[in-house]
Formats: structure tokens, sequence, C-alpha cells
């Protein structure tokens, strides 16, 4: 009769753990399910596509370095360094490669990897402030406060995403860089939307004759009305004839004389 009552009293422990534990099981997921984690992934998430489209995923020179790198990866090759700058690696690279490898090249992937990369710096930042809550002895809701600002702070892109930038366009003739414009946006008292100024433009000689500046002033164009400017302008001497053969074919001439003050 003993033994009987024993193992019942032992399965009815052993049912009671059982409970239990899927019970703990049960909260844990709905913690991780709940958790304000989720909301700081979004924010972080929202934000940075917002940025990529309001851009229309214009990329600058070392974002483009890394694509280039990561293409031939993909061919490959096994870089140690980033191009031309032997003081650093080349692991955003190999990444890039992977998406390049699932999805494709493209501007949008580009784009995607710093952002994979901005959701998992949010997500450690969450785990980093999780522990230093639990040195402090935090109690559960302070610790989720202190957790969750953290992860926000975090899911704010950094500044340089709203700086203006220089953009850089290439020409080529057979695979080689023979010109290059360089231009940047700007706001202006003068008008709502944003100008575009063509800060530099270059053919090398043996390529001049053939369409190059006249094909990179309108990808030039191209990008200012995809980035929504209201205007592309442009500087150059008065007696510089034969480039002002070309420009007076795609532009106004509005009879405005600079004045320079070197300092």
């Amino acid at each position: 009769m003993r033994i009987l009552k024993n193992k019942m009293l032992n399965l009815s422990q052993q049912k009671g753990h059982s409970q239990i534990t899927s019970i703990t099981q049960k909260n844990r997921w709905q913690t991780v399910i709940l958790s304000p984690l989720w909301l700081c992934l979004l924010f972080a998430l929202g934000i940075r596509i917002w940025l990529a489209y309001h851009t229309h995923g214009i990329i600058d020179g070392d974002e483009a370095m890394v694509g280039i790198q990561a293409e031939h990866i993909l061919r490959g090759e096994h870089p140690y360094y980033f191009y031309g700058q032997v003081y650093m690696g080349s692991l955003e690279a190999y990444l890039m490669a992977i998406l390049f490898a699932i999805a494709g090249p493209s501007v949008w992937m580009l784009r995607a990897e710093p952002i994979l990369l901005s959701l998992l710096v949010v997500w450690l930042t969450w785990r980093l402030a999780g522990a230093l809550a639990d040195a402090a002895h935090l109690s559960p809701f302070a610790q989720q406060l202190f957790q969750t600002i953290a992860a926000l702070i975090a899911a704010v892109p950094p500044l340089y995403d709203t700086v203006v930038e220089m953009r850089a366009l290439g020409g080529y003739v057979d695979g080689k860089l023979a010109g290059f414009a360089h231009y940047l946006f700007h706001r202006s008292t003068w008008a709502p939307k944003r100008y575009c100024y063509l800060e530099d433009l270059f053919v090398a000689d043996g390529a001049r004759g053939h369409g190059l500046g006249r094909a990179l002033i309108k990808a030039v164009y191209s990008k200012a009305e995809a980035a929504g400017a209201s205007r592309v302008y442009w500087l150059t001497h008065s007696d510089n004839a034969q480039a002002r053969a070309l420009y007076d074919k795609l532009a106004d001439n509005l009879g405005f004389i600079q004045y320079r003050k070197v300092l």
C-alpha cells in the first residue's frame, strides 16, 4: 500500500513539475512576443526604409566601392582589405556578396545591407542594456524601460544620413573611365524644392566630341528629377567656348555674373 502511495505521489510531482515547466515556457514566449524590442526594431526599420526611399536609393562613393568589391568576391577574388585602404577590412564586402548572390547586385541591395546591420545593432543594444540593468538590480519595470530607451536611441539613424553629400557619376568608354560629374543638392530661400548644383564636369581629351559630356549632364538631370529637385545649374568661364557650345543646347544662360572673395 505504501509503495502504491509513493508511486502516486511521484506521478503527481512529475505532473506538477511538467505543468510548471509548460507554464514557464508559455510565459517566456509571451514575454518575447510582447517585448518592446519589436517596437524598437520596427521603428529602426521604418525610418531607414523611409530614408532610402526619400533619397531614391542614391549611394555615395564608399557604398559603390563596397558593391564593386562584392562583385569581385563573387568572381573568385578573396581580398583582405578594403580597396585603397589597407587599414580597413573587407568584411562588409563579403556580407554584401552574400546579398548579391541571393538577390542580385542592385542599389537597393547596397541599401539593404546597412539596414540589416543596424537592426542587429539595435538588438545588441537591447541585450547590453538588459545585462547592465541586471547588474544594477533594477526592478522589472525599470529594466524594461531602460532597455527600451537604449534600443530607441540605437534605432535613430546617424546624423550623416541627413547631411548634404557630394554625388558622383562616371562616364565610361570601352570600359574605361573617361569622364565624371560631381553634383550635390541644397536648399534655397527662393524655392520650396531643393536645387541641384553640378559642381564639376570633366571629360578626358581623347573622349571629347563623342557625346560623353552631354550624357553626363543628362544623367545629372535624371538624378535631380528623381530626387525632386526643381533645377540643375552650374558655372563656367565666359571664354570656355567649346563647353558653352554644348551648354547652350542643354540649358539656358540667364546672364548672372559670379563674384568671389577668396578667404
